[in-house]
């Protein structure tokens, strides 16, 4: 399997890097270069919409809630990272994610950044925002590393859990200051032919919001003009969705 794959080149990767004496943190950098490189070749002709730091709390006019809204109306499916310190009592938001069929992963507990704390504390965030993303997403994950960074220690983790890194081509800039154009993302799209879509659906105000929508609105009209495949991320990795495990069934 093709996912498989993405996690087998980590230690092959690894091997070749700490052979030829390279600095502990080029290690992970190159492994992700390579990592990325394959993204690209593989979400040619493809929009994936990605969502990080969710979800946003079960109320009227959340993000997380006037995005599903959106997407239900376009037919489009995406894959969400979720924040575990995020999860409770928005459990029935990640139970309606789930349930409309888009995809779950995991973006560590409390977005701890790798370069900034201990190798060790990295790993634990990451470990626990698995556990906590574990009702949904399974026991295998999709996992995208806070800020895009990881360590050797976050590294073998994965591995060793049999987790799937999940990186970005296009980041929408909802979380830059000031924003850009909520259709640049759009436009890096259209050029690039197909692409995933870094975007997030904390909430932080109506101007966050309407960034999100919009931003959304604008990917998807492209893939629609330029016949673009909308598809999840385990789907352009080749990696499976884990069955839906809401309130109803959860142990």
């Amino acid at each position: 399997m093709m996912g498989a794959m993405v996690i087998g080149a980590i230690g092959a990767t690894a091997g070749a890097i700490a052979a030829g004496g390279a600095a502990a943190w080029g290690w992970p950098i190159e492994v992700k270069r390579r990592q990325k490189r394959e993204l690209l070749r593989r979400v040619r002709g493809t929009l994936c919409l990605t969502y990080d730091d969710g979800p946003s709390p079960d109320v009227d006019g959340a993000t997380t809630g006037a995005l599903l809204d959106l997407l239900r109306e376009r037919g489009a499916r995406a894959t969400f990272f979720l924040k575990g310190c995020a999860i409770p009592g928005a459990e029935a938001v990640v139970d309606r994610i789930a349930g409309e069929e888009h995809e779950i992963g995991s973006h560590s507990r409390d977005h701890r950044h790798a370069w900034r704390v201990s190798p060790g504390a990295s790993r634990r965030d990451l470990e626990r925002g698995a556990q906590d993303a574990a009702r949904w997403a399974g026991e295998r994950q999709l996992v995208r590393p806070p800020y895009g960074k990881w360590s050797v220690s976050g590294m073998r983790w994965m591995e060793r859990a049999g987790h799937t890194p999940a990186w970005w081509t296009i980041d929408g800039g909802d979380t830059h200051e000031p924003r850009p154009d909520p259709a640049r993302a759009a436009e890096a799209l259209a050029a690039a032919g197909g692409g995933v879509v870094l975007l997030h659906d904390f909430d932080q105000g109506d101007a966050h919001r309407r960034f999100i929508l919009e931003a959304t609105t604008a990917a998807l009209d492209v893939a629609e003009r330029l016949g673009l495949a909308v598809r999840t991320m385990g789907e352009v990795l080749g990696v499976a969705a884990a069955p839906h495990q809401g309130a109803e069934t959860a142990a």
